[in-house]
Order: C-alpha cells, then sequence, then structure tokens
C-alpha cells in the first residue's frame, strides 16, 4: 500500500499515536468476501497496541478508528516497586497461553457494521509460517456459532484466546484446539471483564478467585505466584504442564478497569517456547510489520 504523509498524519491523529508507531497493512478480510481493508496499525505499547487506524474499505475512504487488545504489563516497575491503583476489588482469571483473536467491527462505505477478526500485529486472521491460523479459527467459528454475533450483543470488540495442541506455545495442553472469552474492548479503549459479558455458547476464561478492597494485594499477588510456580511441572518436550500465569482485573476507587500479567518463575524465566529459533521470530515480526 502506498502510503501518503496526509494518511499517516490522518492515522496518527485517529489512533493518538506517533507516526513512526505506525505500520501500513492492506488486506483482503476473508470473513467479508475478500473485501479490501487499507491502512495503518499501531505497535504502541499500550491500550492502542495492534489498534488499527482503517483509511479505506473496498477502495473507498472510510476512516475510522478501531482499538484492539491492550498491551498486558505488570503491577511493579523496573524499579521492583508495586503500583497499583486504589483497589476497589480484584477477579483473577487464568491466562491460557495461545493466540489472540479479537471479533471486531468496521463500517463499510455504506454504514454497515460488518464483523471479522484480528490477530495482535495483523488486521486480519491470516495463514503464516507459525500455523494455520486462519483454518484453525474458521474450526473454532463451526464449533461456536454465535461467536460473531457477539461483538454485536454486547456493543464492543471481543477477545478470545485460541489455544490447544494443534496451536502449541509455552504450556502443553491435551486438548486439540479451544477458546474463550477474555474480555471486551468498547470503542474508548476501556475493558470489559468476561463476568460483565454476554458470551452464549463460548466459555470464558476461568475465574480463579476474587479480592476485596481490604486485601494487600502485593501480598496476593507473590502468594500467587508461588502457588502457580508449585504446581507447573516439566514436560517431556521441555514445555510446561500447567498455567502461563493469570490476569488481574483490578477496578479502582471510580470503576474503571486495570489489567495486569501474573505469571510463575518458570515461566517469566522462558519467554520462547523451547524449539523456536528466536532471531527467526523476530525476523518474522519485522517481515509481517514491513509487509
Amino acid at each position: 500500500m502506498d502510503i501518503s504523509h496526509s494518511d499517516l498524519d490522518h492515522a496518527a491523529a485517529l489512533l493518538g499515536v506517533p507516526r513512526r508507531s505506525l505500520v501500513p497493512f492492506d488486506e483482503r478480510d476473508p470473513f467479508q468476501d475478500g473485501l479490501r481493508l487499507q491502512g495503518l496499525l499501531s505497535r504502541m505499547p499500550d491500550h492502542r497496541y495492534g489498534a488499527l487506524a482503517l483509511l479505506r474499505v473496498g477502495g473507498h475512504a472510510c476512516p475510522q478508528a478501531i482499538l484492539a487488545t491492550p498491551k498486558l504489563h505488570y503491577p511493579f516497575g523496573k524499579d521492583g516497586v508495586f503500583r497499583f491503583p486504589a483497589v476497589r476489588d480484584v477477579r483473577i482469571y487464568d491466562k491460557l497461553d495461545g493466540t489472540n483473536v479479537l471479533a471486531y467491527r468496521y463500517r463499510d462505505p455504506d454504514g454497515a457494521l460488518r464483523t471479522s477478526y484480528k490477530l495482535r500485529l495483523s488486521p486480519v486472521v491470516r495463514e503464516s509460517r507459525w500455523g494455520d491460523f486462519l483454518g484453525m479459527w474458521r474450526d473454532l467459528l463451526a464449533r461456536h456459532p454465535e461467536i460473531p454475533s457477539l461483538a454485536d450483543a454486547n456493543d464492543c470488540a471481543i477477545g478470545f484466546e485460541m489455544f490447544g495442541a494443534r496451536n502449541p506455545h509455552l504450556i502443553d495442553y491435551d486438548d486439540a484446539l479451544s477458546t474463550v472469552v477474555l474480555f471486551g474492548v468498547r470503542a474508548d479503549g476501556s475493558v470489559v471483564a468476561p463476568c460483565d459479558l454476554h458470551v452464549g455458547d463460548v466459555p470464558r476464561a476461568p475465574l480463579l478467585a476474587t479480592l476485596r478492597g481490604d486485601a494487600d494485594p502485593v501480598a496476593e499477588y507473590a502468594a500467587f505466584r508461588a502457588r502457580m510456580e508449585a504446581s507447573n511441572t516439566s514436560a517431556e518436550d521441555g514445555r510446561i504442564r500447567g498455567t502461563e500465569g493469570c490476569v488481574w482485573y483490578v477496578r479502582d476507587a471510580a470503576g474503571a478497569l486495570h489489567l495486569f500479567k501474573c505469571k510463575p518463575e518458570t515461566v517469566e524465566a522462558t519467554p520462547w517456547a523451547p524449539g523456536i529459533n528466536k532471531s527467526a521470530v523476530i525476523a518474522a515480526v519485522w517481515n509481517l510489520l514491513e509487509s
């Protein structure tokens, strides 16, 4: 896709990000009869990570901002100091280890809303050298026919995790392929917890615990991390049997949600799944971003 300076400026303004964080895309939507989508994708490591500035749909100007799966961070900084907001309550969900898929809606030139699905750094779900993500997602859509209606039913984008033996990562799963609902993402980027979503026949990420506002979040965080570490075991191929960790949905005094990741020590120390060449992954990501 040929990107003009005006395209860059328009996309940066739509998402509120610097121009240098944007990479162009020009893709056919496999879920909407190959409709052509053109624009720029954000790599800002915050709530705009993977967000789309969709400029043209089917060759027609149709500018719109689509916020996507936010970047998860730890609740502490490089100095090790925890920085939880004022906590009203916390819901803690299992963190599944697979591929994130986001169901999102965009408007076509006639103003009609269309639903599609994207990966973290791609505007659509597609095949790659790392897996047939499109084929796997189509299989899950056939298994869960209510998925295409969930974005409309909840009036927000819906995040899913696609995981299992057919989509291998660090955690070794028995099931061949599964998906769960992780969260909703509203148009302003705010997150909706899975317990507050209508999900139909699709399972939610497992709820592990709830904490009241008077709990000590730092002590509870350490306890969760230790329990997960103790429960994990090594698989024969060097992967891990157990859990990748959990996600803390912290509701602050104003009612806003803040998401934080919590991982056991061995998972934190193994950012790359065994057998995957780190240099090759980095090269592949850059090729994807520059394509």
